[in-house]
Order: C-alpha cells, then sequence, then structure tokens
C-alpha cells in the first residue's frame, strides 16, 4: 500500500508547491515506469506475431515451438535456466543445426551462425531474428525475475515471438501486446500422458517405494536423510537434485536415473526438478504439503504442486502414466485440494530500473549510496497497473556490502547485478574482494580464492563447501565476462543491457563487464568442471552415518530446539555477511543468469498444526 500511496502523495505536493519542489519533481519524472513499452524504440518500428503455446507439464508446448525455430535461418531460445539454455544448444547441434550458447558466465559463438540458445536475462533485444522462443512465460510475474521476460517481451525483436508456458499468463499478455500494437495467437495443449492423484500416501513407508519413483522435499538436509533411509532400508538406490548443485551435475544425476540400466532406481528432489530437466519420473510423492521459504514455514502454492507433480508420467517412456501421492496419510487432502484447484493467475509483469535512471537520480542526489539511491526510487516509482517493481533486496544487499568501496556508480550497480548471495559468507567476502581490485585497478586473479583437494567430498558438510566453491567460481566467471555486440538505439535501456558507456542515442557494448580485472577466465573454467567432477563423484560415493534414533517426548524438544537455533544461525549469519566480515562459508539467487529458481533453505521441521520431524529423525 506504501508503494502506492506515497507516489501519489509526493505527485500532489509537486503539484501544490511546484516553486519549492523542482528536485522532487525531476525525481519523479526520472522514476516514471509507466510506458516501459516505449523504452524498445527499434522494436516499435515493426509489428510482431505472437505465438502464445500454453498447457501443463509435458504437453509437448515447448517443442512445438522449437520445431519453429529449427525451420529459419535466425532464431533465438531463451530460457529460465542456463541448464535448459545448455539443453538446446546441444539437441540443435547434435542434430546439425548450428546453434550458439549465450549465459551469464559463459559464450560459445561460431561465424556464420545466427541461432542463439540463451539465458532469458541474456537476451539481446538489439540484435533481430526471425523466431524468438520466451519459455516458461509465467515467470514474467516472478517477484525477483520478472523484469527479464517482461524486457524480452517488449524489446526483442524478432518476426516471430513464441511464448511457451501456462495459460494463467494469457490476459497479461494480451493486455502488454495492446500496448505494443503486436498480433497474438494463442495454442492450447494438453497433457500428451494422463497424471492421477493416488487414492492413498505412501503411509510414511520407505519400502513402499518403487522403481521410477521420487520423493520430493524442500530442504538440503531431508534430501541426504531421506537417501540414506532408502538406501538403508532397501534395495534402491537414489539420486539426488537440489537448487545449490551446479546444474552440471543435476543433468548429469537426472542422466543417470533416466538410464534404464543406470546406478539409481529411485530420485530425491528439491522444487528445483519443478522446471528445466527431462525426468523419467513414474510416482512423484510429496515428503511434506509445505516449505521454508527463508523466513517462515508456508504451504506449497497451487502452482508450485502442480509444476511438480505434473513432472510424473514423460511421454514415450515406461512412465507414460504419472501419479501422485503424499508421504504421510495426512497431507493427502493438501494435495487433492491443490490439484483440484485452478491455477491463479498472472496479474501483473515485473520491471528494474534502469542504470539511466539511476545516474539521473545520482546526479540529483550526489551523496546519496547506491543502496539509498534504489530506496529513493522505489519510493517515487510510479507504474501502470499491470506492472510492478522487482524485489530489490539481493541487488541493495551486495550494495551496502561494496558500499566502502570507491566504485562510479555505473561499475557499483554492476558489482550488485551478480551471481552472489551476500548473506552467504563465501561469496560475500569474496564480493567485496573483488570489487576492491577492480577499484584499485589490480587484476585479480583467481588462484588465491579457489583451492581445490585431490579427493572429493568424504561427507554432506564437505559436499556443501564445495558447492560454496562452484559458486563461488561462477561468480569470478561472471565478472570476467566478455561481449561484442553491435550498436543499439534506445531511450530507456533495460537492465543488464546498460552496464557500458553510452551515448544520449546511440551505444557501443564492447564490454559486459570487467574481463580486464578477472583474466584467468581459462582457469576458471577448468577449474569450474573439475569442481563439477568431484561434486558428481562425491554424491556417487558418500557415506552417511546413522544417528541416534530420538523417540517420544524428546523428538518434540529437539525439533523446538532445532528451529530456535536455526532461527539465530540465520540472523547472524545474515548480519556477518552483510558487514562482510565472516569468512568462507547454501543456496544463492544468482542475478544476471539466475540459474536457481528456487534456493533451498535448511527448514526448521516445524509444522503448524501438529509436531513435525526432520526426516532424520523420522525414519
Amino acid at each position: 500500500m506504501e508503494r502506492i500511496l506515497l507516489p501519489a502523495f509526493y505527485r500532489f505536493i509537486t503539484a501544490a508547491f511546484p516553486s519549492r519542489t523542482e528536485k522532487l519533481a525531476s525525481l519523479i519524472s526520472f522514476s516514471d515506469l509507466t510506458s516501459p513499452a516505449d523504452w524498445y524504440e527499434e522494436t516499435r518500428k515493426t509489428k510482431r506475431r505472437f505465438i502464445l503455446h500454453v498447457g501443463p507439464t509435458n504437453s509437448g508446448k515447448t517443442y512445438a515451438a522449437l520445431k519453429r525455430f529449427e525451420e529459419v535461418e535466425s532464431a533465438i531460445y531463451c530460457g529460465p535456466l542456463r541448464l535448459l539454455a545448455h539443453e538446446v544448444y546441444e539437441r540443435m547441434n547434435a542434430k546439425g543445426i548450428p546453434c550458439n550458447l549465450l549465459t551469464g558466465e559463459e559464450r560459445r559463438e561460431s561465424d556464420g551462425v545466427h541461432k542463439t540458445a540463451a539465458t532469458v536475462e541474456m537476451a539481446p533485444v538489439g540484435r533481430r531474428f526471425q523466431v524468438a522462443v520466451l519459455d516458461e512465460i509465467q515467470m514474467i510475474g516472478d517477484p525477483s525475475r520478472g523484469w527479464a521476460w517482461t524486457q524480452a517481451v517488449l524489446g526483442i525483436q524478432a518476426d516471430e515471438v513464441h511464448l511457451c508456458g501456462e495459460p494463467t499468463a494469457v490476459p497479461l499478455i494480451m493486455a502488454m501486446t495492446e500496448d505494443t500494437g503486436d498480433i497474438v495467437e494463442v495454442k492450447e495443449y494438453e497433457r500428451l500422458t494422463p497424471l492421477k492423484v493416488s487414492a492413498h500416501s505412501l503411509n510414511s513407508d520407505l519400502t513402499s517405494l518403487r522403481r521410477g519413483d521420487c520423493i520430493a522435499t524442500f530442504s538440503r538436509q531431508n534430501i541426504f536423510a531421506l537417501k540414506r533411509q532408502i538406501e538403508q532400508k532397501t534395495a534402491l538406490k537414489a539420486a539426488v537434485i537440489y537448487g545449490s548443485l551446479p546444474p552440471e551435475t543435476r543433468t548429469e544425476q537426472a542422466r543417470q536415473f533416466n538410464d534404464p540400466n543406470g546406478p539409481y532406481d529411485v530420485l530425491v528432489a528439491s522444487d528445483a526438478i519443478g522446471m528445466g530437466l527431462n525426468l523419467n519420473i513414474g510416482r512423484m510423492i510429496f515428503e511434506r504439503m509445505e516449505k521454508w521459504n527463508g523466513q517462515s514455514v508456508e504451504q506449497l502454492s497451487v502452482s508450485q504442486t502442480k509444476q511438480i507433480a505434473g513432472r510424473a508420467g514423460r511421454f514415450q517412456t515406461q512412465w507414460e502414466n504419472g501419479e501422485c501421492c503424499t508421504f504421510d496419510e495426512y497431507d493427502m487432502p493438501a494435495l487433492r485440494e491443490a490439484m483440484r484447484m485452478p491455477t491463479p493467475g498472472v496479474t501483473a509483469a515485473g520491471l528494474l530500473p534502469t542504470l539511466e535512471q539511476l545516474e539521473l537520480f545520482h546526479r540529483l542526489l550526489p551523496e546519496e549510496t547506491l543502496t539509498a539511491l534504489l530506496d529513493r526510487f522505489q519510493d517515487l516509482a510510479s507504474l501502470h497497473g499491470r506492472y510492478f517493481l522487482c524485489n530489490l533486496t539481493s541487488v541493495q544487499k551486495i550494495a551496502t556490502l561494496i558500499e566502502p568501496v570507491p566504485l562510479p556508480l555505473r561499475e557499483r550497480y554492476v558489482f550488485t547485478l551478480a551471481p552472489c548471495n551476500a548473506d552467504e559468507p563465501v561469496l560475500g567476502v569474496a564480493m567485496l574482494a573483488f570489487a576492491k581490485a577492480h577499484a584499485a585497478g589490480e587484476e585479480c586473479g583467481l588462484e588465491e580464492f579457489v583451492k581445490l583437494g585431490t579427493l572429493p567430498p568424504g561427507d554432506v558438510e564437505e559436499l556443501r563447501d564445495l558447492e560454496g566453491v562452484h559458486r563461488l567460481i561462477v561468480l569470478y566467471m561472471w565478472l570476467g565476462y566478455v561481449d561484442i555486440c553491435p550498436f543499439f538505439h534506445f531511450r530507456f535501456t533495460p537492465p543488464l543491457l546498460m552496464l557500458m558507456p553510452f551515448g544520449m542515442g546511440i551505444f557501443s557494448f564492447e564490454s559486459l563487464r570487467f574481463p580486464e580485472t578477472f583474466i584467468d577466465t581459462d582457469l576458471a573454467h577448468h577449474l569450474k568442471k573439475e569442481c563439477e567432477a568431484f561434486i558428481n563423484e562425491g554424491l556417487a560415493h558418500l557415506k552417511f552415518e546413522r544417528k541416534k534414533k530420538v523417540k517420544g517426548a524428546a523428538k518434540v524438544a529437539r525439533r523446538l530446539a532445532l528451529a530456535e537455533s536455526e532461527s539465530e544461525s540465520s540472523t547472524s549469519t545474515t548480519e556477518a555477511g552483510t558487514a562482510g566480515e565472516s569468512a568462507v562459508g547454501e543456496g544463492t539467487q544468482p542475478r544476471g543468469d539466475a540459474e536457481q529458481v528456487v534456493a533451498e533453505h535448511d527448514m526448521p521441521p516445524v509444522k503448524v498444526t501438529k509436531p513435525r520431524l526432520a526426516a532424520s529423525e523420522r525414519y
């Protein structure tokens, strides 16, 4: 409500007292986001044709759009995950269709190749294509990343724009294309395979698992506890997939699980499987119907439930008939209700302030920090009802972290968009060091930050540390990224395309980030692959110690103590990470190429309605 009332109040006082509020009036003008379609002047010169491919999971909608991608000479695919961009890149080249790759950390281009698989944040809105495919279009309403889909929908220069996703986004896209004057066609798809809700749960019995099952749980702790118990109590071997695993490792775990002759029989996974992986799942089992969102326990949304359940039953596999249920019987009513309910519609599209707008703010408020400028911008921003300002918390946390470092606003803003969770100590410390090196004009090598051992991780904690090292390497690669792009014409430029010197009308995109500082890109690629190999080997050979079983009232006491300690730990970690004082230390929500759609948290195993135990204590 404050975001609605404040701009209205400021407009009132500038109208009532114009001579005394000139600066405020200018700031209000600079923060006007009511007509984002006008930011893309070149795109508005042509009328595009939108084809919306909408339907549930496993309905063939993306497959249909990619067929059109294959047929034309120039095309781009924009996906929500790096592993999806990699999958399209590899699939096209395997078919003999030359295709480039463009992600936040990696660029593979060949001369004369006019097709590209990219992550949506990297969509080059200044280039012209015959066909553009935007996947998972419902994420245009994502509180943190929605701006990237908005940028692509409004700005991508293509004769045909194919949008794939849930039907819930259709009314919003229809309204947005009214503003742009484009033509829209809607194609609806049905599931290629049946999906049913089972009559009963698994009745808390792991011995009832069968090959092709997947258990969805929402903390890293529970994932490994379930894997341990499954392999101790049954003859089945369990693969694991969760958000803080490198995407390459998730792909490898999925490949081994899908292989009928592979080492794994069942899968234990977080909601990271909701999109981006082709999985041969026969039955999806929800270990619980609520998750920890970083601040509190919340019930799974209808959209989340359907997205995860929909992974069961895959066309032209032995698991064509999909099934879903819960682990405990008392969660079955919640699953049935969610599967029966319509998915809420996507009502608004995300936006971010452009660098140009922030620089205009800075000229009028030269003493303000970037964090303060972002606060001021949020207070003053005016938006049309079908748009919202994306959550700037992660940007502001990085801005606060590097605030003592003397950097120009333009370079400071680039750092804040990097794939870095400032609350994660190892990344916070590295980010501060990286910013200091760049400010000092020094070359920053990677070896002093990354020391890989000679052995794979021997336990879960060592695995967690190695995952953190991988995120640090990815951060370094992002900062050292180089790209060469043609000249573009914009009035306002979208956030990630404005990270370089510009004139008032023509922008030369010569270097996206800081390759002159972060010089060890070849070493980074090598260490990244070595790190992934260690993680893969560790997952294959991890040994688990069986924890002492806690019974009776002691279970409840332990559960409450764990919740309290995790709450305290989360608070102290956040404070230390923001201040940049802690040394090395899950789950990061990268910006720019946000690989993790949802970061898992070690959820306090508390349920509001009844005592709930962590998986390590329940089985």
